[in-house]
């Protein structure tokens, strides 16, 4: 790894220049950013992967949407149109994406989703109320929107301090660009960190930018099903996964089921029907029929309309519903809602 990470230091120099060279041009005022003139907050990542920022967008919806009109603004990862849209409940992820998809089905339409690469355009096309909120989501790197609160997500296991620009690392730009961000959230932590751990990490980041630092850890709810079992009852999963870092998922379940069968596709994947009758095939090869079919809530969206009505009464299908605890969650509440409330 560290030879390969040698080979590709001059790419990653390279690149480092030009998203240096695009962010001074921003900072500098010779391109413009627009800034909402409702409240804004862009939950975003210096890294590429999957660094729980849908989690921490879900948990903002359900905390603000009792008192302000949500609005969730995404590029729409993976979708196969192109353009503005605003998302529809019986949309479908190839249309849409599957996050944004994934919030409207949730939380219908007590929310707006909208999806566009460009979110300035998004925004021309919103009738913004009084009390709206935006969330933009995955946009920290998308320069030409100003959100009133950037938040950067970083994974526990893979922090971004200790990786390196693409394409030697993970990182999307240097690690600089922190200096823009006003809160950090640590995502997928274990159950128990010890003090020093935290003040390292703490510490870590501050060398950087000094900045709050909260952490947070995903909370598994009860597997819901949409096959042929409504109650789950075997300990026995076929794991079907279309995300980064399936085995992070993988290790946290070890302590739940007593036999766990991986069937992985690459992360956003666009299921299809040769996708569900080769899970099925994988599932017919157990002798026992102990087990039964898990998928994450995210994918779920993306392959529950490639599963005929005869497999799901054939299959026993479940999705599993996550959210996410934070440490200090009033305190955090509090920094949220001062951005909020500002404008």
């Amino acid at each position: 790894m560290k030879r390969l990470r040698l080979l590709l230091f001059p790419f990653s120099v390279l690149y480092g220049s030009v998203t240096f060279l695009r962010n001074w041009l921003f900072d500098a005022g010779i391109l413009n950013s627009k800034k909402p003139t409702a409240p804004s907050i862009c939950v975003g990542n210096l890294s590429i992967g999957g660094t729980g920022k849908t989690p921490l967008v879900d948990f903002l919806i359900s905390k603000l949407m009792a008192e302000k009109s949500i609005v969730v603004i995404s590029r729409g990862y993976g979708r196969k149109s192109r353009g503005f849209r605003a998302v529809e409940i019986n949309d479908s992820s190839e249309n849409v994406g599957d996050e944004p998809l994934l919030y409207k089905q949730k939380y219908g339409n007590e929310i707006e989703v909208l999806v566009a690469e460009s979110r300035v355009e998004a925004l021309t096309k919103l009738a913004v109320k009084s009390n709206t909120v935006l969330l933009f989501d995955d946009a920290f790197q998308h320069r030409k929107i100003k959100a009133s609160l950037n938040i950067i997500t970083t994974t526990f296991s893979d922090p971004f301090m200790e990786d390196y620009l693409l394409p030697a690392g993970n990182l999307r730009e240097s690690k600089s660009g922190l200096k823009r961000a006003d809160l950090v959230v640590i995502t997928k932590c274990p159950t128990s960190i010890s003090e020093e751990k935290k003040f390292s990490l703490i510490n870590s980041v501050q060398a950087i930018h000094s900045i709050p630092v909260f952490f947070s850890r995903i909370r598994y709810k009860s597997p819901i099903g949409f096959g042929s079992l409504k109650e789950m009852k075997s300990k026995k999963v076929l794991l079907v996964t279309g995300i980064a870092r399936p085995e992070i998922l993988e290790n946290d379940l070890k302590s739940t089921f007593e036999a766990i069968v991986t069937f992985s596709f690459s992360d956003h994947h666009q299921f299809d029907r040769k996708d569900i009758q080769a899970i099925h095939r994988k599932f017919d090869t157990f002798a026992s029929r102990d087990f039964i079919i898990l998928t994450t809530e995210k994918d779920y969206v993306r392959l529950r309309s490639h599963v005929s009505e005869w497999e799901m009464e054939s299959y026993p299908w479940f999705y599993l519903p996550i959210e996410i605890e934070i440490d200090n969650e009033i305190e955090f509440l509090n920094k949220v809602n001062q951005y909020v409330r500002a404008l």
